[in-house]
């Protein structure tokens, strides 16, 4: 995902926003801007718990409020919206995420190989 986006133009990279760790991209934006790529995770929202971004094609088995009760008490309510990604098994807050800028993309792909 991470070289797609290098290639977008700086007005497309503009409306996304991103939060990056060794081996982690989560991007965000609305569903038009994101860019398509095979095997990677598609997170959304429900209704029920709109403070969680949960892969699409999955579903928890704990109902989605206590699920997003849990989470919020455990990180705190600065974090959300809150990605829950499934293998390997992390939570990570979103909150932060900022606008991706093309150096910083290039410098995170690089130091991933």
């Amino acid at each position: 995902m991470g070289q797609r986006l290098l290639g977008a133009d700086d007005e497309a990279l503009a409306r996304l926003r991103g939060v990056s760790a060794s081996g982690l991209l989560i991007v965000l934006g609305a569903l038009e801007d994101l860019p398509w790529v095979d095997g990677v995770i598609y997170l959304g929202r429900d209704p029920g718990a709109p403070a969680l971004l949960l892969p699409t094609n999955l579903e928890p088995k704990a109902p989605l409020p206590l699920v997003e009760a849990a989470l919020l008490r455990r990180l705190g309510r600065g974090s959300p919206p809150v990605a829950v990604l499934p293998d390997p098994a992390l939570v990570v807050g979103t909150g932060s995420a900022l606008p991706i800028a093309r150096s910083s993309l290039a410098a995170w792909l690089d130091a991933e190989g």
